[in-house]
């Protein structure tokens, strides 16, 4: 009692704390010859034994705080901490942080610590976290796969720098909004991150291919260029002469006169021409680079801002400001990539040129002409088993449940997890769903009809599976009868007239009735403790007590349902309802967009189709694991369709472009595969590795969101190789006659040159 008694005023003095309250300060109602009086429950601290057993006796009688204050074994005692309304981010992190300080003072050993504060707080600490993984991560993840993919490393950091650029703007936005890091915007970094590297490896896999289809590289270090190097034009600008002043000045000068001097001047003329002619075909494959992917660029990333913004309808903040900013992220990565890459490449003396001939078949562009050929052969056999995938995604999709357990987001072994489940088998549960009642006029609640309407919704609430504790007006007036009747428990129960019922309160002097009871007696609550953390059996709960008020409260009275339980099981509500909302207008939004591009309606059609498969396969797949969908999980669908399209269009432009020039469909879906069939794979790679990155966060529904939105990146994917290019040749009508075509045993390079 002496250490409860101190922690309890140590907490009290935290700044941020309203109140704390426990065995040591809480008011004690005590009978005498038919009056009773408010007094402390403990003056002082007993020292005799028998003492101390008549205290724990009355502790353990008294229903307000048996299973509050004092389990039923006298064992444990609890502290109930109030905290100061309206705190948030930081604030709320101090209060935390000092209670948690001042537990660990007194004897943190023997404390535990529970409730949804303390849920918020780890929750924010577990964000924290992953930032400080994610980010580092990212960065070598990506600039691990850039190097496998450019084989130069120049090239592969160029992306690196475009993607810090990109992060730190749009988490800027996501500050100048007034958004803060939760379990929702921990994922803009390396998204944000992902998507940069993405275009990025776009532009590069172009320009390195219009290098290759041009038979350029970079010279080698001191000696002449390819064998076709010497063939541009003699452009002596003042980036030539710089260079070759440098080189003067570094010692590299020709001879300083005598018999070789004229041709070391004749060399150096040589090399200035060949250095000439690099810079101009590198600028002219720049320019090519970016005139071709510009359109194509430009509708991918709106496609991507349309799935994004349209988490705008959103009436979730969070999910609002992290539409918001990865909307805006999204353009600015498409802004830094095609002006600092670009930029960057006329500076270079080099291309960034991939380290393999050009000349000599690679093994990745073989895998893709196997691919291409394979399609072209077997379109419509690809569709029905695609449909047939389907079917039984849309059998899954009927096993999935709407559901957030918060407790379940958190490791068994987390404290908070231990701590709680501690409370919840000693005392009651955390999780707090209250009963507003109103009456139309003052003094209404303490009538006797009221009461005993009161009365049965309390009993109908302590009926209900999953509550542990009901507390109301009634417990106090009880507590009054019985100590009025000189402690006689027989007298328990309410009080049977309304003239006694008015003398209490003109008797009672005592604070703790305000949490009860308006000044007007117009108004009263009911405070009920769960121990399910379920949204989905909370929500039953709440629609059977919304139901019992309707039918049961008399005309003068209504009861409303509210409380921070209600609050998650209304958010999971609105979530799934504007995520609908949201999947849909980013659906209309990228038909429409992809229609415009290539002028056809049936195309942004066909478009969307291998675009809502991946989404259909992730909640197929989630109904027969049995994963739920939660605050995390909900925001796949507009977050994935969005980023997937983007590979549909670049690859639909691509096949656009063949036909234009005059290729059968067949051959335009080969050569569309061969040459973005690369870029394609290893955005997706990037994606998928950005994604896979937030597994590793220790809070559940942001590593569930990273494993599912990957296995989504995987998916589409797979509908962007196969079909895609199935429903062109379906639609066309088309039949691989020419699959053995010589044309395509040479190497990508020489393709595009076609």
């Amino acid at each position: 009692l002496t250490h409860l008694s101190r922690l309890t005023e140590r907490l009290a003095a935290i700044p941020g704390v309203k109140e704390a309250t426990s065995l040591t300060n809480v008011e004690d109602i005590v009978g005498e010859a038919e009056s009773f009086t408010v007094g402390p429950f403990l003056d002082e601290i007993p020292t005799d034994k028998e003492a101390l057993r008549h205290l724990r006796i009355r502790a353990t009688e008294k229903p307000l705080y048996r299973g509050a204050l004092i389990s039923e074994d006298a064992k444990t005692a609890a502290i109930l901490v109030e905290l100061a309304p309206h705190l948030t981010g930081t604030a709320h992190q101090r209060v935390i942080d000092a209670i948690r300080t001042e537990i660990a003072r007194h004897g943190g050993g023997r404390t535990h610590l529970a409730g949804k504060p303390v849920m918020d707080h780890f929750t924010a600490l577990f964000m924290r976290l992953d930032l400080q993984r994610f980010i580092p991560l990212t960065v070598a993840l990506m600039a691990i796969i850039l190097w496998a993919l450019l084989r130069n490393g120049f090239g592969a950091v160029l992306p690196l720098f475009a993607m810090g650029l990109c992060l730190v703007w749009s988490v800027g936005v996501l500050g100048l909004l007034g958004g803060t890091i939760n379990n929702i915007t921990t994922i803009l970094p390396p998204l944000m991150m992902a998507l940069t590297v993405a275009v990025s490896v776009h532009l590069l896999t172009t320009y390195q291919d219009h290098l290759a289809s041009a038979r350029f590289a970079a010279p080698p270090e001191g000696g002449r260029g390819r064998e076709d190097a010497g063939d541009g034009p003699d452009r002596p600008t003042a980036t030539l002469v710089g260079m070759w002043l440098e080189r003067l000045r570094g010692g590299e000068a020709p001879g300083d006169g005598g018999s070789g001097a004229a041709e070391d001047l004749a060399a150096w003329r040589t090399r200035l021409h060949e250095e000439a002619a690099s810079l101009a075909r590198n600028r002219e494959v720049v320019e090519a680079t970016v005139r071709e992917l510009w359109s194509p660029c430009l509708v991918a990333a709106l496609t991507t801002v349309a799935g994004f913004a349209s988490l705008v309808v959103s009436d979730i903040p969070p999910m609002r400001h992290f539409g918001v900013a990865a909307a805006l992220g999204t353009l600015f990565s498409l802004l830094i990539a095609f002006t600092f890459l670009p930029a960057c490449w006329l500076l270079v003396r080099r291309p960034v040129a991939r380290h393999h001939d050009p000349l000599e078949p690679d093994p990745f562009d073989g895998l893709l002409l196997r691919l291409g050929s394979f399609v072209t052969r077997q379109p419509r056999r690809i569709c029905l088993l695609v449909a047939l995938v389907a079917v039984l995604a849309a059998l899954g999709v009927l096993r999935l449940r709407v559901e957030t357990n918060l407790l379940e987001y958190f490791d068994e072994g987390t404290r908070l997890v231990r701590d709680t489940l501690f409370v919840e088998h000693n005392l009651a549960g955390v999780e707090d769903v209250r009963i507003s009642i109103r009456g139309r006029e003052p003094d209404q609640i303490l009538t006797l009809d009221t009461l005993h309407h009161l009365e049965r919704v309390v009993r109908f609430l302590e009926g209900q599976p999953g509550v542990d504790r009901v507390t109301s007006l009634l417990d106090y007036l009880e507590e009054m009868n019985r100590a009025f009747h000189d402690e006689d428990r027989r007298y328990e129960r309410l009080p049977e007239s309304e003239p006694l019922i008015q003398q209490y309160m003109l008797l009672y002097d005592g604070r703790d009735l305000r949490h009860f009871l308006d000044d007007d007696r117009q108004w009263t609550a009911i405070y009920v403790r769960v121990h399910d953390h379920s949204s989905a059996k909370i929500g039953e709960l709440i629609r059977k007590t919304r139901r019992y008020l309707a039918a049961e409260l008399p005309e003068g009275l209504t009861g409303r349902v509210t409380g921070p339980a209600v609050l998650v099981s209304n958010l999971i509500d609105t979530l799934v309802h504007s995520q609908t909302e949201s999947l849909a207008l980013a659906s209309l939004v990228i038909f429409a967009m992809v229609a415009l591009l290539f002028r056809s309606i049936p195309t942004g059609l066909l478009a969307m189709l291998p675009n809502l498969l991946p989404i259909l396969l992730n909640l197929g797949l989630m109904g027969w694991l049995g994963i739920p969908l939660d605050t995390a999980t909900a925001m796949i669908a507009a977050v994935a369709i969005g980023i997937a399209v983007d590979d549909t269009v670049h690859l639909l432009s691509a096949y656009r472009g063949h036909l234009a020039r005059g290729a059968t469909p067949t051959e335009a879906v080969r050569l569309s595969l061969a040459a973005k069939g690369r870029a394609v794979v290893f955005t997706t790679l990037v994606l998928t590795a950005a994604f896979g990155i937030v597994t590793v966060s220790r809070f559940l529904p942001t590593a569930r969101f990273g494993a599912l939105c990957a296995l989504t990146m995987v998916y589409a994917l797979l509908a962007d190789l196969l079909l895609t290019p199935s429903l062109l040749l379906v639609r066309r009508g088309a039949r691989a006659t020419d699959t053995r075509r010589k044309v395509f045993r040479r190497p990508i390079g020489q393709h595009l040159n076609r």
